[in-house]
């Protein structure tokens, strides 16, 4: 039996499943507008959305864009993302066409997650069609090393 290290911090997508199986009813998310979402219904999502993103091929060391309003499909994307070992990039609607093209070239995103219907140089999806794939057990799983997100610069200093 090898003991564990208690001063190693869970993985993101480990916390979460220890928060679901002790507080299923709890509130994970509430939204500016009253919604209300449970860790249970939150790892329900979770588990849809990772399956949809899977299907697409993302895993370990894939990059995916993330163009989406900030609330409880934002988060429950990077979620997905995370227990993947996939990374996202974080993308601004209201960017320049330019700019846009200019990060999912430098940060290699193979795919978008956006409700928005913008026209990308890349492959885009809703979180609503991800959200329609059955859950199937995810194939890859992160790595304690793992990048989670790439950034880029402010507005200050993008390139156009």
């Amino acid at each position: 039996m090898v003991a564990e290290d208690s001063s190693v911090v869970p993985l993101v997508p480990d916390a979460l499943a220890s928060i679901v199986t002790s507080l299923p009813s709890a509130i994970a998310i509430e939204t500016t507008a009253g919604g209300r979402v449970s860790y249970s219904e939150l790892d329900i999502l979770v588990r849809h959305l990772t399956s949809g993103l899977q299907d697409r091929d993302v895993g370990q060391g894939t990059r995916v864009g993330l163009m989406l309003d900030r609330g409880v499909d934002y988060i429950a994307t990077c979620l997905a993302l995370l227990r993947l070992g996939a990374a996202f990039v974080p993308l601004d609607h209201r960017d320049p066409e330019a700019h846009l093209a200019h990060i999912l070239r430098e940060a290699n995103v193979t795919l978008v997650c956006t409700s928005t219907g913008r026209d990308l140089d890349c492959p885009s999806v809703t979180p609503s069609a991800l959200a329609d794939t059955p859950q199937r057990p995810v194939l890859t799983g992160p790595a304690r090393n793992a990048e989670a997100y790439v950034m880029f610069a402010s507005q200050i200093n993008r390139r156009t």
